[in-house]
Parts: structure tokens; sequence; C-alpha cells
């Protein structure tokens, strides 16, 4: 009997397999970002600040709407959020962008996150307890953006894994009004949810070897 249920388990598991395979999953491309002062092509240099931020981004299968989420820390988003300006030597941040141009390259703003508002629907700022702020919302095609994200999705989608987009985040201040700290954004791409086939093999496979286990012992 115990012979006949770790062969049920195995066999039942992988009978699953073939219908789990044709069940389409969901896929997203990913993308990141670290923003810092030492990416940032101003007029006059580099800029001195000591801000720092970290993006991630998810395009959806449809390539239709691009989800964000930036932190920063060392900025002053007060005035963004229209909200009391805390009592800090912060430098104030004015605009923020998504930009089209290679790494070490000034390009023009093709989303405006801030300046122009282009995301009004979905943006949202957060200012989390640990005094960093975080900026989110979706870019997608409805939104008036300088450029429409129909023509950006091609190249997003066509960048290798690890390798850099033609797409950077600008942060400007009022200190830095050029830009205080800014991002390329690089390719991640997996597939959501993960692998269901790989889970359930690794399920299979464990459950097998565990009633083996206990037929032995």
């Amino acid at each position: 009997m115990k012979h006949f249920l770790a062969s049920t388990t195995l066999v039942t598991g992988l009978a699953l397999l073939p219908s789990l395979a044709s069940t389409p999953a969901s896929a997203y491309t990913l993308f990141q970002a670290t923003l810092d002062s030492a990416q940032e092509v101003a007029p006059g240099g580099v800029t001195q600040s000591p801000a720092t931020g970290s993006a991630s981004l998810k395009l959806n299968d449809a390539a239709t709407e691009l989800s964000y989420s930036i932190n920063v820390v060392g900025v002053d988003f007060s005035q963004l959020a229209d909200v009391p300006s805390p009592a800090n030597a912060l430098d104030v941040a004015t605009l923020l962008h998504f930009h089209q141009a290679p790494r070490g390259e000034n390009g023009p703003v093709v989303f405006g996150i801030f300046g122009p508002d282009q995301d009004n629907n979905d943006r949202t700022v957060t200012f989390n307890s640990d005094g960093s702020t975080t900026i989110s919302g979706i870019w997608d095609l409805d939104d008036p953006a300088s450029t429409s994200l129909s023509e950006i999705a091609p190249g997003l989608l066509a960048t290798a894994p690890g390798a850099d987009t033609d797409l950077y985040l600008n942060l400007h201040s009022e200190n830095d009004p050029a830009g205080i700290i800014r991002g390329q954004i690089i390719a991640t791409p997996v597939s959501e949810p993960f692998s269901v086939l790989g889970l359930l093999a690794v399920g299979v496979i464990g459950a097998g070897s565990a009633i083996k286990r206990k037929l032995v012992s």
C-alpha cells in the first residue's frame, strides 16, 4: 500500500504537467535603476548631492502599462506633494521625469511624473517612517505623455537582461535645476508567476523522496 501511494503521488503530479504547461502565465518584464549624483550630466559637471534613490519598474505583457516605484533618500518632496515642508535642510525636489538617452548623455523628457504632471490618475507620494519618500504610479497609453509608451515599449522589450535601456530617471531640485540625481533604467526580464512547472516538479520529486525515505526507514 505504501509503494502504491508513492507511485500514485508521482504519476498524478506528472500527469498535471502537460495541462499546466498549456496554461498561459502572465508575463511581465522587470526593470530597475539606481539613482545618484554621479550619473548626472549637468552643465556644470557632476553634482555633489549625497541623495540617492532606487527604482523598480514592471512592463505588462501587453506593453500597455509601465508601473514604477521610486524610493528617494535625502530630498524634500513636500512641495511636489503639496504638504507642509518639514524643518530640515534637504534640497527641495521640483521635477521628476523619464528621459530618453543612453547613459552619459542628456535626452528629452518622454514622460513627466512631476512637471509636467502626466500621471495624475495613478501617481502617489508616500513619506516613509525612515525619512525616505516613495513615488509610484503607472505610465499607460491613456496618459498625455510627451512620447507615447507605445513608441517606448519595443525598445524596452528588446533590451537584453542586465543591459541599459535608453530610458533614465532624472530628479531635479531647487539647488540643482538640471538634475540632482539620475538613474539609467536596466532590464531584468522574468516571467510571473514563478515557473509553476518548476515548482510542481520540485514538489512531486520532494514528495516522492519523502515517501521513499519513510518506506526505507
